[in-house]
């Protein structure tokens, strides 16, 4: 029996990610054809509608400069030029980096399983504007709401699955492996894996804490496992000094209906990372 494979990434926290290497793992994507992308959590950071203190001052670099200078010329109205909000521009984004992954894959199954980071639309609707909550155009025969993830990134169109609990965390399982974006964090690389995995006693991969790392565990019954899947975002973000973070991703090989299932962590050093021998940068 043959496996399936499965490129799990997460935590890019557009606007906030490294585009080159995103650039590089969607290479890789459409060079490695897997059968599945499961997109683990957090592709978008929602910064406005976070419940945490925000620094109304926004630094831009000298390509970011250049990008909202095309912008405001392509809306050039007559009388002034149009530069849409930073929410817009996530939104914009978030939309066209899953646009390239779908093109990289067109026949692939792709799951986007919602992050906190997710979470924070659905709870600044509820807090700051509950009216829209549930809201829908009236011809949606899926009642999606018009302020959700999946109504403004156009997932349909995309032929993206989203997995969403309502709740802060959110996940799949594959077999005997469950994926999700759970809402534990511990200081040290793999420290949440270990966590996560005496806590619910089940094999795992975990994005959420930016890390990569491992835990393994053999109580008496049977093998454990859980991964923490590194990130896709700046290690230098703005709002953050010195994190430790790591660059990486996993592919996942599952035998279809069945537990079986192997974790092949690839992690990113200097922007660079190898497989079968080949570079990626």
């Amino acid at each position: 029996m043959t496996y399936e494979t499965s490129i799990v990434i997460g935590d890019l926290h557009i606007p906030y990610h490294e585009k080159d290497i995103i650039k590089s793992v969607i290479k890789f994507i459409r060079d490695f054809k897997p059968n599945r992308v499961i997109i683990n959590g957090d592709l978008i950071d929602f910064y406005d509608a976070s419940r945490f203190a925000k620094v109304p001052t926004r630094f831009l670099s000298d390509i970011e400069i250049q990008e909202l200078k095309i912008e405001a010329e392509a809306e050039n109205r007559g009388y002034g030029y149009v530069v849409r909000s930073a929410f817009q521009r996530e939104i914009n984004e978030a939309y066209a980096c899953l646009k390239q992954i779908r093109e990289a894959v067109p026949r692939a199954e792709i799951i986007y399983i919602y992050g906190n980071h997710e979470y924070r639309l659905s709870s600044f609707v509820v807090n700051n504007s509950s009216l829209f909550y549930d809201t829908h155009l009236p011809d949606d025969p899926r009642k999606q709401p018009i302020i959700s993830v999946e109504y403004l990134l156009r997932l349909d169109k995309l032929k993206i699955r989203h997995k969403f609990s309502g709740f802060v965390e959110s996940w799949i399982k594959m077999g005997a492996l469950y994926i999700g974006h759970f809402d534990i964090i511990r200081k040290h690389s793999g420290w949440t894996a270990k966590a996560l995995v005496e806590d619910k006693q089940v094999c795992l991969i975990q994005n959420h804490t930016h890390r990569l790392g491992s835990f393994y565990k053999t109580p008496f019954s049977k093998p454990l496992v859980g991964f923490e899947n590194g990130c896709l975002c700046s290690l230098n973000p703005r709002y953050m000094q010195n994190p430790n973070w790591q660059h990486g991703f996993s592919i996942v090989y599952h035998k279809k209906g069945k537990d079986r299932f192997h974790v092949h962590q690839i992690p990113i050093i200097d922007n660079i990372f190898i497989y079968e021998g080949k570079e990626y940068k």
